[in-house]
């Protein structure tokens, strides 16, 4: 219904500093090519401030590698270009999608057009014990996975995910049986390697450097640690650890 070449999201729990709408216009009237922009912000509970920030990346190829993996931004915070909208769709009404459907549409919207977010804490988040995305975690798991593993495939040059995509997917948004290894830890991090490449274009930004390294150093470890040789040797060094630390030794020169 709105007919503005604008539009801006606010939950109603949430609060936005008076210059947050205008400083987000500014950038996408200045910046064409940008499809969405959210603010940083600050996090209180209730009617106090928590002293804890969501201050997710600002850059565009760093927030498209993130959006492989998670969310990173703000739902209230964000603005989003009306003509965007037209051309991937709105929030998703699949059930089998959403929610979180404000992370499937992120996706779609930047596998298209640069998004970004302003480096300045202009929205209040407020965490309210009951909310959808508190007390109901485990639903999401799933819709993660498929979104996560779509946006690998988009990445690396797939129309689909294939199985690998979704072994990915699967260890950054375990079960309650915890993370499973992807069946081979090399061919993942190949294509993590692959949508970074893809994603940074040229010179890859250090921030991706950095994320793309320990995620990978993440699937090799848990590659280890399901070998039969590994997992005695970690229960071996666990034991004596807990043992030290029983009689206080753990720690001492």
């Amino acid at each position: 219904m709105a007919r503005g070449r604008y539009i801006a999201r606010q939950d109603h729990d949430d609060l936005a500093l008076a210059s947050r709408v205008e400083k987000q216009v500014s950038f996408l009237d200045a910046h064409p090519d940008y499809a969405l922009v959210g603010t940083r912000s600050e996090i209180w509970v209730g009617d106090l401030p928590s002293g804890r920030f969501l201050d997710h990346p600002a850059e565009d190829a760093v927030l498209r590698f993130e959006l492989l993996f998670d969310n990173p931004f703000v739902h209230s915070s964000v603005m989003i270009r009306r003509s965007a909208l037209d051309d991937v769709g709105p929030y998703s009404t699949d059930p089998a999608r959403q929610p979180p459907e404000d992370y499937e549409l992120w996706s779609r919207i930047a596998r298209k057009y640069r998004v970004a977010n302003l480096p300045e804490r202009l929205t209040i988040y407020r965490e309210v014990p009951g909310s959808i995305s508190r007390a109901s975690a485990a639903p999401f798991r799933e819709k993660l996975v498929l979104i996560c593993a779509e946006n690998l495939a988009f990445a690396t040059g797939h129309s689909a995910p294939d199985p690998i995509h979704f072994e990915i997917a699967r260890f950054f948004h375990p079960g309650p049986g915890g993370r499973v290894t992807p069946s081979d830890a090399g061919s993942a991090c190949r294509v993590l390697d692959q949508a970074a490449r893809s994603i940074a274009g040229g010179k890859m930004a250090r921030e991706i450097e950095v994320r793309l390294d320990r995620l990978k150093g993440e699937i090799r470890h848990h590659g280890r640690m399901q070998k039969p040789i590994f997992r005695r040797a970690w229960t071996a060094a666990s034991r004596v650890k807990r043992g030290l630390s029983r009689f206080g030794l753990l720690g001492r020169p």
